[in-house]
């Protein structure tokens, strides 16, 4: 098999052990393996000098590799995931110097080779899950390293050194116990992403280092760090902070004294903070659970948050109409905020907020200005229970497609003219004996009402297109329990931006579809009652003028021909005749039939 290029043997879960290799196979580059039940590599692999990628993935019975393996030049793409019963790594894997992705999620080491650090093309390194490694090689020299995964790594309490300028942009750290990053994180200014969530040990972040390139930094859980507002001073261009579950944070300015967090997220996504701005800073002494009663009004000056959730802030009770300042805004969640009971008047178009949460909180009714949230597509009211009254412009939302009011008891009247929902959940609220008077079905589906609307205001119809919608029969009443709608699957986080996009687009493309459809349906309906049936009287006519007819035909052949003459052309024009009156009938059966459709 010298031309063989790539051997494929995944899952085959009996096979245990691989064969010696000849000579002869350099053709071959793609060997997969993984799911088999193989214990050890033969030595001969090394003979395998054009294999560019081995996967030995979830080989649960793996428990040595043979140090030949790292005279393949060649290799570039080594996969040991899930390989529970490997516990040592070939001493001298840093010859492999065509390296560029190296999987070990997963595995039992307990420390990795110092010649590891020596892989200068290496691009990826993922030891996610590994529970017993507790160290790393004391110093990294991977100039091309970009990824760097130690998440779920319980044990490794020591990150190490980095002696030389490296590429890496994503470095996750997640579930570890290490307790202070080494000074020398500041040479990583290519750093994207560096994630540290439930770094429970974590005390404290490194000062005066230039991260700069720095967009998304997660500390969610790190419940024991104390300051990082050196930190934030250098990290300029942050547009994702994730700080759920954590407690006691100082942060410089802008955010000067964040000093306290709860147990519920706040999400801050922005472009860029102006630091220099002293007059702007503000106290934020609780945030997120907790006891802030107001949003600091440095927050309105965020033009590029893009996410505020401010769940479970028990005492929060006032949100100003310096919100509509936050043009960026896409979601927007204020749920479980108990004392919050009113919402400000919208003064200007936010045209990118999609999502907004007021479930759990005691507003009383929207601002007749709801209708300034033109992009917004779901709208969650859920058990706001003195929630008694919506407005009528919340009818001009056409983007809206999910309405939320499941638990609100004191709400017993809905706006007429919401025909463009797609879910609605009115479960448990005040409404009694609703009649839809737009486009609404019960239990689930609003697409099919929507063939069925008696109006339809987005839309300027013709007269007659007017006069066929009027026979169109509206809905028959209906109690609460059968328009109950539950929507199925909804999610109540629209916090990604690419949700929101992906649903606007949807959006639009029902609603053109929609339209066509009903244009469609209204124009055949006018068309119906402009055709003229033949009637029975019409028939009745054709049949006495074909006998007349017969009758005289009949007279001019006997005065002609004789009575037997007569007789004899009678009967062929007789069959005539009929066969014109059976074509007749089968005309008339298909106009009928092209009338119905």
């Amino acid at each position: 098999m010298k031309y063989l290029e790539t051997l494929d043997l995944s899952f085959c879960s009996i096979l245990e052990k691989f064969p010696e290799i000849s000579e002869g196979m350099e053709k071959l580059s793609k060997l997969y393996l993984q799911g088999t039940a193989i214990k050890e590599l033969p030595r001969s692999i090394n003979n395998l000098t054009g294999l560019v990628t081995l996967n030995l993935e979830y080989c649960r019975e793996l428990e040595i590799l043979p140090s030949s393996i790292v005279q393949l030049k060649s290799l570039q793409f080594l996969n040991l995931c899930g390989c529970p019963k490997l516990k040592a790594f070939p001493r001298n894997v840093g010859n492999m110097e065509g390296l560029r992705e190296l999987r070990l999620d997963e595995i039992s080491v307990e420390g990795l080779c110092p010649s590891i650090s020596s892989l200068q093309n290496l691009e990826s390194l993922s030891l996610r899950q590994c529970k017993k490694l507790h160290s790393l090689p004391s110093s990294i020299h991977m100039r091309s390293l970009r990824t760097l995964n130690l998440s779920g790594c319980s044990n490794l309490n020591k990150f190490s050194e980095i002696p030389e300028v490296m590429n890496l942009s994503d470095l996750n750290l997640d579930g570890t116990k290490i307790s202070v990053l080494p000074l020398s994180i500041k040479i990583f200014n290519r750093l994207v992403t560096l994630s540290l969530k439930d770094c429970r040990r974590l005390k404290i972040l490194p000062g005066s280092i230039h991260m700069r390139s720095l967009q998304a930094l997660n500390v969610s859980g790190c419940s024991n760090l104390k300051n990082f507002q050196e930190f934030l001073k250098v990290t300029e261009n942050l547009t994702e902070l994730h700080l759920d579950w954590t407690v006691f944070i100082e942060v410089s300015s802008p955010f000067q004294y964040l000093t306290e967090y709860g147990h519920d997220p706040l999400v801050l996504g922005y472009d860029q903070i102006e630091y220099e701005k002293a007059s702007l800073r503000r106290k934020i002494t609780k945030f997120s659970g907790i006891a802030m009663e107001e949003l600091p009004s440095i927050i309105y000056s965020l033009t590029g948050l893009a996410t505020l959730t401010l769940r479970y802030s028990k005492n929060f009770n006032s949100l100003t109409s310096s919100i509509c300042q936050l043009k960026s805004l896409n979601y927007l969640s204020l749920s479980g905020c108990t004392k919050f009971n009113v919402f400000p008047d919208i003064l200007e178009n936010m045209e990118r907020l999609a999502g907004l949460d007021l479930d759990r909180t005691s507003i009383r009714e929207l601002p007749a200005s709801i209708e300034r949230l033109q992009g917004l597509v779901s709208l969650n009211l859920k058990n706001c229970k003195s929630l008694v009254h919506l407005p009528d412009s919340i009818c001009n939302l056409l983007s809206l497609e999910w309405l939320t009011l499941h638990g609100c008891s004191k709400l017993s009247k809905l706006p007429e003219d919401l025909w463009y929902l797609k879910h609605l959940d009115i479960e448990e609220t005040g409404i009694r004996g609703y009649r839809p008077e737009q486009r609404f079905i019960t239990m689930g589906d609003l697409a099919q009402f929507r063939s069925t609307a008696p109006k339809m205001k987005p839309m300027v119809l013709n007269n007659e297109q007017n006069e066929a919608v009027a026979d169109v029969e509206s809905p028959p009443w209906r109690n609460d329990s059968e328009i109950s709608i539950d929507p199925e699957g909804i999610s109540t986080d629209h916090g990604e931006s690419s949700y929101v996009e992906d649903m606007r687009q949807r959006l639009v493309e029902e609603d053109t579809a929609r339209r066509d459809e009903v244009l469609a349906s209204l124009s055949s309906k006018r068309k119906r009652r402009h055709v003229t049936p033949i009637s029975s009287k019409m028939k009745t006519i054709c049949f006495v003028v074909v006998f007349v007819c017969f009758v005289i035909r009949l007279e001019e052949d006997t005065a002609t021909l004789g009575r037997d003459g007569a007789v004899s052309v009678a009967v062929a024009y007789l069959s005539t005749n009929i066969k014109f009156v059976l074509l007749w009938f089968l005309f008339v059966l298909l106009w009928k039939k092209i009338q119905r459709h």
